[in-house]
């Protein structure tokens, strides 16, 4: 079993490739001037890739945290607050019911944009997550552990690879966010 988070280090490192994207004069200019109504703008896209860091982008593309009163234990510190589930799992916990006020149809229009550039058939170099061979077998199958490798893709696969990556990590971070409150909550209820 992996001590790394795929899902969430997988975000990060295309986001790294996408902040060099972005980064190119042709694409800045682009993106500075055509950014639609509601869309992440081409600073806050950048000052969010740049921090490397998926949680911070979750939170760039979806509404606000809100106050969870019903989870609040230890009166010592504020209520906790969470991304709204609409955002993360959907309404009514059907993920084809997206949020409208936000996510990939509303705040990461700037992404599509992106597949719409001449730059969108350049190539980039990511560093994605594969199986590695090692030696020996196990009950007739090659080991292998999982290992991050360069892999070229163009900037429009990039962005492909991106969004759907971001469609499984964002229900998956709501999820540790959630487990991380629960476990605050049970050992704020145990004996002193």
């Amino acid at each position: 079993e992996s001590c790394v988070d795929e899902k969430i280090s997988a975000i990060e490192h295309m986001m790294a490739a996408l902040l060099g994207v972005i980064r190119w004069k042709r694409v800045k200019e682009y993106l500075e001037n055509n950014a639609s109504v509601g869309e992440l703008t081409y600073d806050k896209l950048y000052s969010t890739l740049r921090k490397a860091g998926a949680y911070q982008f979750f939170d760039a593309i979806c509404c606000d945290k809100v106050p969870q009163p019903m989870l609040h234990f230890n009166k010592d510190k504020p209520c906790p607050k969470l991304i709204p589930f609409e955002c993360t799992h959907g309404i009514n916990g059907k993920d084809d019911a997206k949020c409208p006020c936000c996510r990939r149809e509303v705040k990461l229009g700037i992404l599509q944009t992106l597949k719409k550039l001449e730059a969108a058939n350049e190539i980039v170099e990511v560093m994605v997550w594969h199986d590695s061979p090692r030696q020996g077998t196990k009950n007739g199958k090659q080991n292998t552990q999982r290992e991050l490798y360069p892999e070229e893709m163009t900037v429009s696969e990039l962005v492909r690879r991106f969004l759907k990556a971001v469609d499984t990590g964002l229900p998956h971070y709501q999820e540790i966010c959630w487990l991380k409150l629960m476990q605050e909550i049970d050992f704020t209820l145990l004996p002193r």
